[in-house]
């Protein structure tokens, strides 16, 4: 695995300031949803998203493990695309419910993180680009 390309990701998404993730259900159909944090565990070689994320997200997840990943600064029009398979849901926050006035359904009451296994990291932009995995390269793009 290309450490160093990972970690790379991970510093240009905290300055980007928010990640996307996209899954599919059973039957394929797409969802999309954001996540503030993203994180490298070298020790275990998984980046790890974390995020209140709506059930649809996690529910896709459960029946379908394979996610894509994009940072991308459109000002710049840099960016990244993982894509991998879940290992792990972990629960890391638990609210104490909402206000009375709003239904607690409707809303996200865990805060989970997910380890995720990449396997292709790509790069992710308007113009044109290859599509070619940067794991096996060692090249840094767009540094």
């Amino acid at each position: 695995m290309n450490n160093q390309l990972l970690n790379q990701v991970v510093k240009f998404a905290k300055t980007v300031g928010y990640v996307l993730l996209a899954t599919a259900d059973k039957k394929g159909i797409p969802h999309i949803a954001t996540a503030g944090e993203l994180q490298y565990d070298i020790d275990q070689n998984l980046i790890k998203v974390t995020q209140w994320f709506c059930s649809k997200t996690v529910a896709n997840l459960q029946v379908n493990n394979y996610i894509a990943i994009a940072v991308w600064q459109p000002e710049i029009d840099k960016g990244y695309q993982l894509q991998g398979s879940l290992e792990e849901v972990r629960n890391i926050s638990i609210l104490d419910g909402y206000s009375v006035k709003e239904t607690q359904e409707l809303f996200p009451q865990i805060r989970k993180e997910l380890l995720v296994k990449i396997e292709e990291v790509t790069e992710f932009c308007h113009a044109v680009h290859s599509d070619e995995n940067l794991l096996g390269q060692q090249k840094e793009v767009g540094s």
